[in-house]
């Protein structure tokens, strides 16, 4: 374990209570697909078994994403939530402070757009009917449940769990966090980051046989054109780009009925600039 642990704690990890929240996915069980460490059946809640009275920033060498990039090879990259909304299926108000927090993972990408997308799917495998608040709660982690309190956080994809580099990722990260928070001294030789790639998650493709087959072995954030084969359906019909944008969570080996992919494109959120003057509005009389 690295003493990154003992420094925290030092730190005082109460100082993130209830603002803010790293998660990563620890290498569990093969069964475990979402960023969730428990769930409360009877509320449909997910997160830590010490959540609302404490935060945890992970800092281990087991540190290596979670199963998506267990199935397929890709760069590391951060997960965020929603924009500032008074919606209903995740209501927001600090969108800002959370993509200060993501562009300082030093990540090459930053992805939004999880659950709205996951929402959809679960519609579109209805034939149309909204997602109950059950099945939505599969879809809910770490990071959901902290916002739902309140607080605010990112999802670190640190790569493939066979990437020796991995571990670094994770740690060189929470450092950052750390720095960001005001937990640990600022490093004067730290150069501001660089700026991330934007991607926005806008729909996702289910496997409806098990003939049905990728012409290529694709990975995370590989580019599509317009048009471009994707893959073969059973029936021999050929599924394609629907326009230019990258291949997200592929997964070969899915089973009928469940996630083949996912389908990003460029995002046009700016994660260096606050809300508009309305968002801030209603961030205020949330809060």
């Amino acid at each position: 374990m690295p003493e990154l642990v003992g420094e925290a704690a030092a730190a005082g990890a109460a100082k993130l209570l209830p603002q803010c929240v790293i998660a990563g996915k620890l290498c569990e069980s093969p069964r475990e697909r979402r960023n969730v460490l428990w769930r409360d059946e009877e509320s449909g809640l997910a997160g830590d078994t010490d959540f609302p009275r404490t935060v945890h920033v992970v800092a281990d060498d087991r540190l290596t994403g979670d199963e998506r990039l267990r199935k397929s090879a890709g760069q590391a990259f951060a997960m965020i939530g929603p924009r500032d909304n008074a919606g209903t299926l995740e209501p927001f108000a600090r969108a800002f402070e959370e993509g200060q927090l993501a562009l300082h993972m030093g990540t090459p990408r930053v992805v939004e757009g999880w659950l709205d997308i996951y929402a959809a799917g679960l519609a579109q495998r209805a034939g149309g009917q909204p997602a109950d608040e059950a099945a939505l709660a599969f879809g809910w982690g770490t990071n959901e449940y902290m916002r739902s309190r309140g607080g605010y956080g990112v999802t670190l994809e640190c790569g493939q769990h066979q990437d020796p580099a991995a571990p670094e990722v994770a740690h060189r990260a929470i450092h950052a966090a750390l720095r960001l928070l005001g937990m640990v001294e600022p490093d004067p030789r730290a150069e501001p980051p660089a700026a991330p790639a934007l991607l926005r998650l806008v729909s996702v493709k289910d496997r409806d046989s098990e003939e049905d087959q990728f012409v290529r072995e694709w990975a995370t954030f590989d580019p599509v054109a317009k048009g471009e084969p994707i893959g073969v359906r059973a029936d021999g019909s050929v599924l394609t780009a629907e326009r230019d944008g990258f291949i997200v969570f592929p997964n070969a080996e899915a089973l009928p009925g469940t996630e083949w992919f996912y389908f990003a494109v460029e995002s046009d959120r700016d994660l260096t600039r606050p809300a508009p003057a309305l968002s801030r509005a209603w961030s205020r009389s949330a809060a």
